[in-house]
């Protein structure tokens, strides 16, 4: 490794945009129950998009709403990493640009329970 290259210390969800369709473009598998590590990332591919952009992650019909900053990225807000379940992703500009919705089908999404269950009896902690 260089000097100069950076270590991601982070996952990232991608979503490209085209005009008015949103679509995920990674196939990482997000782990329950993380803070502060999932980001998101926004490409988009038309010119519409330069005002302010506000992602908008909704699971439960519970919605979190997130400034995009100068990369297009944003924290996935930790509630939503809580117990497995599907996440709907979306976005607007300023009011006046809405897109479709992404899914976050995750159904495997893991549970700390789990991995605990899955652990070797010599590897657990008594």
């Amino acid at each position: 490794m260089r000097w100069n290259e950076v270590i991601t210390l982070s996952a990232q969800l991608q979503f490209e945009i085209t005009h008015q369709r949103i679509n995920r473009v990674d196939t990482f598998k997000p782990v329950s129950d993380s803070k502060n590590y999932l980001y998101a990332h926004f490409e988009f591919l038309t010119d519409e998009w330069n005002g302010i952009i506000t992602a908008i992650f909704t699971k439960n019909n519970v919605s979190y709403k997130m400034l995009l900053d100068n990369n297009n990225e944003c924290i996935v807000p930790w509630e939503l990493l809580v117990d497995g379940g599907d996440i709907s992703v979306s976005c607007y500009q300023d009011y006046l640009i809405t897109v479709n919705t992404a899914r976050l089908r995750n159904p495997d999404m893991w549970k700390k329970g789990k991995i605990v269950n899955h652990l070797h009896p010599k590897c657990m902690i008594n």
